[in-house]
């Protein structure tokens, strides 16, 4: 065995170093060191949205509730609103449907949809005549940036009728800052299917110009009984915001749709007969209750243009043109007699004219046609 002792110079120290040369012993190998793991988090501080989307801070004088655009994003899409307002205080909400498509209704301490009144983006939905109110009919809740409720008599500003149960209004989200796109698809049982597309145009240059449009189709069969519903619907809102504050909008909404309505069983036709508790899918000639004699078709159409103009630092104005139109039909139908005629609970003498004798079916016409 030899010995070597040598002495090198590093970083202005002297280090010995004693090598060892062994015709016995083979050098061994070196052992890896294990490397120390490291963890970065990376992330940033800030609060969700409050209550997610649930509640909001409101200031104003009255009692309101609101849901925001966060909450309805967490939610399935659906055509009728009413479904979001199912957590709000003093709301009882009630579907007929699971899709959507049938009326609903809602009340508020013990005030029905006729006597609330409706409002999307400031124009007025109930009908003049009845009150009543459609509403899924009127926007694509992916659309919709808030749904408030306030119970109780309305504002005097707001241009509604018979809203002495409270007011619901609805307003479309703004248009994004940024141009893209949404496309969303489902389907389910009874042959549901809805499809819906929407495209921004993000800031048109430097104009302060944005705008968005959407469409959707919904078609399904009904899950109790016979009949159908279809729905096309299309959204449009465009903003312009001006160097001095002031802004510009416009929303317009088109629905067309088709809905076969539902018959409310009674009790006891309901436990008789179940889901099949519903209208009859044949038509005899005699029968009043045919599904195809209860077909509603409808069109609505809303647009709204509401401005805030800045006049000066202490002065502005705001005003609001909109538009409402709707055209449809509420089926009906029932079986007279050509040859009697009541009034009240009166018989009279004639006949009604071109009707046949006996009993007949008379309906209100409709240009649905028939699957």
């Amino acid at each position: 065995m030899t010995s070597l002792v040598s002495l090198s110079c590093i970083d202005n120290g002297v280090r010995a170093e004693t090598l060892h040369k062994s015709r016995r012993a083979a050098a061994s190998p070196p052992v890896a060191r294990p490397q120390a793991e490291r963890v970065d988090i990376v992330g940033t501080l800030g609060r969700d949205v409050l209550g997610g989307g649930f509640m909001t801070v409101h200031r104003d004088t009255h009692a309101q509730s609101t849901v925001t655009q966060a909450a309805i994003a967490r939610l399935s899409p659906s055509p009728n609103p009413l479904q979001y307002m199912a957590t709000m205080p003093g709301a009882t909400v009630a579907n007929a449907d699971p899709f959507g498509m049938a009326q609903g209704n809602i009340s508020v301490r013990g005030m029905n949809s006729d006597q609330i009144g409706f409002t999307l983006d400031g124009v007025p939905l109930n009908d003049v005549g009845t009150y009543m109110v459609f509403p899924n009919q009127y926007a694509d809740t992916e659309n919709l940036g808030r749904i408030s409720l306030q119970p109780g008599a309305s504002d005097v500003e707001t241009p509604v009728t018979g809203a002495s149960g409270g007011l619901v209004s609805m307003e479309l989200a703004d248009p994004d800052r940024k141009a893209g796109g949404f496309v969303s698809a489902s389907g389910g049982s009874f042959s549901y299917n809805r499809e819906f597309i929407r495209l921004q145009s993000g800031e048109i240059g430097r104009s302060g110009v944005r705008a968005y449009a959407s469409a959707s189709h919904i078609s399904d069969n009904h899950f109790r009984g016979p009949g159908w519903d279809r729905r096309t619907h299309v959204d449009f809102k465009l903003l312009k915001d001006w160097d001095n504050g002031s802004t510009s909008r416009v929303s317009m909404t088109y629905d067309n749709a088709t809905k076969t309505q539902y018959l409310n069983p009674s009790l006891a036709a309901w436990q008789a007969q179940g889901v099949n508790a519903n209208l009859a899918g044949a038509y005899t000639g005699r029968n009043a209750d045919y599904f195809g004699l209860h077909i509603n078709p409808f069109v609505t159409i809303t647009v709204s243009a509401p401005q805030h103009v800045v006049l000066n630092r202490h002065l502005t104005a705001a005003f609001r043109p909109y538009l409402y139109y709707t055209s449809g039909t509420l089926a009906g139908a029932s079986v007279l007699n050509g040859g009697s005629l009541w009034y009240g609970p009166r018989n009279v003498t004639g006949s009604v004219v071109g009707a046949p004798a006996g009993a007949f079916v008379a309906y209100t016409p409709n240009t649905v046609h028939l699957e």
